[in-house]
C-alpha cells in the first residue's frame, strides 16, 4: 500500500455496513526482508494499523499470525487482520 489513508477511504466507500476488510501482511520488521527492493513500508504494527482503521469506522474482529516466511536466516511472521465496517461514512462531504 503506497497511501494507506486513501486505500482505507476507498475500502470504506466500497463496503456496506458490517462489510469485512481482511488484511494479510508482515508484522513490522527492520527492512531486512526487502533488503534489495524498495518498498513503501516494512510491515505494520497491528496497533498502529488498527488506529488508522478505527478512524475510518472499521472495528477489529480478529487478528492472528497465519504464516511465516524464512529468509536470510530470519523468520518473518505474517498476520491476518479481520475488521468490520461499523457504519457508512460519506467521504464526498
Amino acid at each position: 500500500m503506497q497511501d494507506i489513508e486513501s486505500t482505507f477511504k476507498l475500502c470504506c466507500s466500497l463496503l456496506k455496513k458490517n462489510g469485512l476488510l481482511i488484511i494479510g501482511e508482515f508484522y513490522a520488521e527492520n527492512s531486512s526482508f526487502h533488503v534489495y527492493e524498495k518498498v513503501p513500508h516494512s510491515g505494520f504494527s497491528v496497533k498502529q494499523l488498527l488506529m488508522k482503521l478505527n478512524s475510518h469506522e472499521f472495528r477489529m474482529k480478529k487478528v492472528s499470525t497465519f504464516h511465516s516466511l524464512k529468509k536470510n536466516g530470519q523468520t518473518y511472521p505474517l498476520f491476518l487482520l479481520v475488521t468490520e465496517l461499523s457504519c457508512i461514512y460519506d467521504y464526498s462531504k
